[in-house]
């Protein structure tokens, strides 16, 4: 690799560009790479006569082009740029790189939708982003010059015709449910005068027809103890497993924990959960001392205060539940249980307190449950209790 040379617009920012990458845990090696690449650019900056202002988005997409049409294949997308840069743009020695000058009117009401559902409704951000995608489709469908103050049932049903036929039941329930959820907004916006979300149909649903997946308390340990404690990821992965299967944690919610939840001089952990409801939980042992050990011997040493992040540089949180999905599937795979989902892992925690004696009320307390009928369901999986009541089945007549 040539011998790094900054000699241009980019040195006065060199070393704190070097400090970014070193705090983001990256290794020696990648870190010479990188500023490698800082220091083309910066070459490339002096050929052309630019300076830091010229940092846009324009200019990084020409930079990057010309690397690719001499031959180089390289790892370093304006993405990165995007990222490494913000240095530069907070000390005002350039612009706001790759962020769009031009916003239109959509863009922005999108952006207010979005915080609309952050702040009033207290959504996920994995729901936020299923309605502000179903929501740019919907203004997509709309003919071009249409006000929203002239749209209609007529065009409300004309989209959800649109979409393909053969989506499973679910999938189309999310579908309506976020257009539902953005109709909605706009008339309590203003923006529309009739309320057009009561013409969004419902599809029938049987919320309570069916049986919690749960698995053996024996599987759920096996996953839990499949993880090598002897590595990172590992110490890592078992400390979340702990916690959705112990504590019967959403996947969302593990991944949103933060150092603050853990309350050790009591032994609790405050959760955020749905709508913006917060929780504070006995912590297990067991739950308590993966958590320690995770802290000890994995966590890298980062500035965020989430609990749980990639033990690769850099060292970012998870922005959804996806993690989790991917740690239970892995995990099951290990010791040879089919497909199975972090939800189940929540269900197979209430069962097995049903199993030990815990009421339903008791149950809705652990799960965070804002409604009964969401407990209700475990009474069905409580065999014991509804053999009591169960009436004999009628001998045949002789």
């Amino acid at each position: 690799m040539a011998r790094l040379e900054i000699s241009g617009p980019l040195v006065p920012h060199a070393e704190e560009i070097r400090g970014v990458l070193w705090q983001r845990g990256h290794t020696p090696l990648t870190i010479r790479e990188a500023m490698w690449m800082v220091a083309r650019l910066d070459g490339w900056l002096i050929r052309e006569g630019l300076g830091c202002d010229a940092l846009t988005a324009e200019t990084v997409d020409r930079f990057l082009a010309e690397r690719r049409a001499g031959g180089e294949l390289t790892y370093i997308t304006a993405k990165w740029f995007e990222s490494l840069f913000g240095c530069l743009r907070s000390s005002g020695a350039a612009p706001a790189l790759l962020i769009k000058s031009a916003v239109t009117p959509t863009e922005l009401l999108i952006v207010r939708y979005r915080r609309f559902l952050i702040d009033e409704r207290g959504n996920f951000p994995r729901s936020v982003k299923q309605c502000a995608v179903v929501a740019e489709q919907f203004l997509g469908s709309l003919p071009d010059g249409m006000s929203l103050s002239e749209v209609t049932g007529r065009q409300v049903r004309s989209f959800i015709d649109s979409r393909p036929s053969g989506w499973a039941p679910l999938t189309l329930a999310h579908l309506l449910w976020s257009l539902r959820s953005f109709l909605k907004f706009l008339f309590v916006d203003g923006l529309i005068t009739v309320p057009l979300a009561d013409t969004v149909p419902f599809t029938r649903k049987y919320s309570a027809s069916a049986l919690p997946e749960t698995l053996p308390l024996e599987a759920t340990r096996a996953m839990v103890a499949s993880c090598d404690r002897s590595t990172s990821v590992g110490l890592r992965d078992r400390a979340m497993l702990m916690l959705l299967s112990r504590l019967g944690l959403r996947a969302g919610e593990v991944t949103r924990l933060r150092l603050d939840n853990f309350v050790w001089s009591t032994g609790d952990v405050v959760i955020a959960g749905k709508g913006g409801r917060v929780d504070r939980l006995p912590l297990p042992v067991d739950v308590g001392e993966a958590i320690v050990e995770y802290l000890q011997r994995s966590r890298p040493v980062t500035t965020t205060r989430v609990m749980f992040v990639s033990v690769y540089a850099p060292h970012r949180e998870f922005s959804t539940g996806t993690i989790c999905n991917r740690i239970v599937e892995l995990a099951a795979h290990r010791v040879g249980l089919g497909h199975v989902r972090p939800h189940q892992l929540r269900h197979t925690a209430a069962s097995q307190m049903l199993a030990e004696g815990g009421s339903l009320a008791e149950i809705g307390q652990v799960l965070r449950h804002n409604a009964e009928s969401s407990t209700a369901l475990y009474a069905k999986v409580d065999y014991k209790r509804l053999a009591i009541i169960a009436r004999p089945w009628p001998k045949a007549a002789s």
